[in-house]
């Protein structure tokens, strides 16, 4: 798909087509649409991290918790995916002491 595809979506298919990137929390996809047209990949994924990073506690907490295998350890969970895995340690999750984990 070229980025002028993505530019010409109506908001309902851009949502639609994109809504689950995050965690299946559409309203990431919805607060990006405000960041269109974009010139490239880049400025479309920068403007989706920028809708995550302004959302506040409250809705970067429920994104976190939208997570299906967030905190799950590397080497203990054997269902844990390699790109969760690597998603997680970038993060510090697969350093957290057993109080943060709960």
């Amino acid at each position: 798909m070229k980025i002028s595809d993505v530019n010409a979506m109506t908001s309902d298919v851009f949502v639609q087509t994109f809504g689950g990137l995050y965690e299946h929390s559409p309203w990431v996809a919805e607060g990006a649409l405000a960041a269109r047209p974009f010139a490239g990949v880049e400025a479309m994924l920068a403007a989706f991290s920028a809708v995550v990073r302004d959302a506040g506690e409250k809705a970067q907490l429920a994104l976190v918790r939208a997570h299906p295998e967030l905190g799950h350890r590397a080497g203990v969970d054997p269902d844990l995916t390699a790109e969760s895995a690597s998603e997680q340690a970038s993060a510090g999750l697969d350093r957290l002491t057993p109080a943060e984990y709960e």
